[in-house]
């Protein structure tokens, strides 16, 4: 068989074999890590544990600590998807990583497709964990009916896919890769505390309200 008659692999396949790539480098970086998968974890357990089981004062029976639990699986997805790549990526640009990977055969669909990948992975482990904790210490309730099972689904892929390309937009965005950070985090954090992570999302002022909705 002559070198002409071997077919390269595809985008698909390559791009496939990138995201055992990326999860590598993501758990080998510690501080990434731990920013990425470690602190919706950390803040669950210690805002959490502060108020308890303080109610919610809108006459449902559900915690606060319930409550936040749903919070930080949604800010999980923001986390995993949006900061991580929206810092990553510019980090990459500045190592040199993305010119190298330029000048190998590689399509560029494959690179985006290893992104993805990653930031599908941590966020199921990161769901698992975050909902394994919340009914150990906050006795948080799984879905019951296939319905809600749906509905965590179709919120999560329909979460990812906004995050997850708003990232990849927003990685161009920071000039150096060791100021990503310093831009992308209070972004997360504004959003975190006007769109009812935090704090319950019916006493947030009007204003504010209207400016998570936008």
């Amino acid at each position: 068989m002559s070198t002409s008659d071997v077919r390269s692999p595809g985008t698909f396949a390559i791009g496939w074999s990138r995201i055992g790539i990326e999860l590598k480098q993501l758990f080998r970086d510690r501080e990434a890590a731990v920013f990425t998968l470690a602190l919706p974890m950390i803040l669950m357990i210690v805002f959490g544990s502060v108020f308890g089981n303080q109610q919610l004062s809108d006459g449902s029976d559900i915690t606060f600590a319930q409550y936040f639990v749903a919070g930080m699986i949604a800010s999980g997805i923001v986390y995993t998807s949006f900061q991580n790549l929206a810092i990553g990526i510019p980090q990459e640009r500045d190592e040199g990583t993305l010119k190298r990977l330029e000048g190998t055969p590689m399509p560029k669909g494959a690179y985006f497709i290893g992104k993805v990948g990653q930031v599908c992975v941590v966020y199921v482990i990161q769901l698992f964990l975050l909902m394994a904790i919340g009914i150990a210490l906050f006795g948080v309730e799984v879905p019951s009916t296939p319905a809600k099972w749906g509905a965590l689904v179709w919120l999560s892929v329909l979460g990812l896919t906004t995050w997850t390309l708003l990232g990849l937009a927003f990685s161009s965005v920071p000039k150096s890769g060791k100021g990503a950070s310093a831009i992308v985090t209070p972004v997360i954090l504004v959003l975190q505390f006007s769109s009812g992570v935090f704090f319950l999302y019916s006493q947030l002022p009007s204003w504010m309200q209207q400016f998570a909705a936008l």
